[in-house]
């Protein structure tokens, strides 16, 4: 579960806090958010997230993944369709066998 960003509008706010402040500036935020950090050096990157997640928005994943398209970084994402943040394997939900997609990315770009 990567912070990908710190901007106001798209993080959980309670993380955004513990991280870098109450009083950080959207530029401070800008500086330690994964999406905007991102260069042609950046690992090939397995992402997901449910698009009925309540504590973070799935604004996030499309952040990222613009963020590792723009650069050309191999990745793969899904946005699950009714499932919400934290559901670990996703047993019984649209997200089960993520984990099984992750681990086959992972081999075919380690290869």
């Amino acid at each position: 579960y990567p912070v990908i960003t710190l901007e106001k509008e798209w993080t959980h706010l309670e993380t955004r806090e513990n991280l870098i402040g109450k009083n950080a500036s959207e530029q401070d935020a800008l500086k330690f958010s994964i999406y905007a950090n991102v260069d042609e050096n950046y690992p090939a990157t397995f992402i997901w997230c449910g698009d009925a997640d309540s504590v973070v928005p799935p604004k996030n994943t499309k952040l990222m993944v613009a963020a590792l398209e723009e650069k050309q970084i191999p990745h793969e994402s899904y946005i699950f369709p009714g499932v919400d943040h934290g559901v670990g394997p996703g047993t019984n939900t649209a997200a089960e066998g993520w984990i099984n997609r992750a681990v086959a990315f992972w081999r075919k770009e380690s290869k």
